[in-house]
């Protein structure tokens, strides 16, 4: 015979209620307000405003592929091309939280 055991634990009432299982919802507990629903006009606006971010950033690394090799000629050396990616990388970085913040302000 296999014996087990059944953790039990003592609900708000005084009676056992299994552990596991999610105690009832409160009598006085106020219902969530129903989700209002998107307009297709805002969904798509989001969706244009999230496609347009790519393309920026997609815009913003092919300038700086295609300006690497000028700038490495004019810093003579190979040896400095990661620097000019390291000043770019950091630069975005920096701009980075206060397009955030404009964004918070504007958008």
């Amino acid at each position: 015979m296999v014996g087990g055991i059944t953790l039990v634990k003592d609900g708000p009432d005084g009676t056992a209620a299994p552990v596991g299982e999610p105690p009832p919802p409160p009598a006085d507990a106020v219902p969530l307000p129903a989700a209002e629903e998107i307009s297709p006009r805002r969904v798509r606006m989001v969706f244009l405003g999230l496609m347009l971010t790519l393309l920026l950033a997609a815009l913003d690394q092919m300038i700086v592929a295609t300006a690497l090799p000028k700038i490495v000629g004019e810093l003579h050396g190979l040896e400095k091309m990661s620097w000019a990616v390291t000043a770019y990388l950091l630069a975005s970085t920096i701009v980075l939280p206060l397009y955030g913040k404009l964004g918070d302000l504007f958008g």
